[in-house]
């Protein structure tokens, strides 16, 4: 068997908006964001407030067929190679913890598409393994 190992970046992609850098934390109520792996999509928000939603996502390599005879190195976030959904609304602040596991071999990072702020998948932000960054 062929194994294989992923050399691009899987991105994350945010179900719902723009994240807007306005949201006062001291001010919002706390809520842990829930992920859902593709196809599936994460509930409605039944929510018309901001809110400060808490993401705490893994990346692991796991091996798994690419096709019949062939293995494969993927990139798993949140334990599933697609990456996952997040549902969150506009004017939310988003509080996340990305870690990589200690097994892995290879740094990590993701790209957040749709999203403003300070932070989005810069360079530095690649992790080693046993590491995790709060962004």
């Amino acid at each position: 068997m062929r194994v294989r190992q992923i050399t691009h970046i899987i991105g994350l992609l945010f179900v719902i908006g723009v994240i807007s850098g306005n949201a006062q934390a001291n001010n919002l109520k706390t809520e842990k964001a829930i992920l859902t792996a593709p196809p599936m999509v994460p509930p409605p928000l039944n929510r018309d407030h901001s809110a400060k939603v808490v993401i705490k996502l893994e990346t692991k390599e796991q091996i798994g067929a690419l096709a019949d005879g062939v293995d494969y190195v993927f990139w798993s976030f949140g334990d599933t190679v697609r990456s996952s959904f997040i549902r969150v609304r506009e004017g939310d602040e988003i509080e996340f913890h990305l870690s990589n596991h200690p097994s892995s071999k290879m740094p990590h990072n993701i790209d957040l598409h749709a999203v403003t702020g300070p932070i989005v998948a810069a360079p530095s932000h690649h992790l080693p393994p046993r590491t995790h960054i709060d962004i």
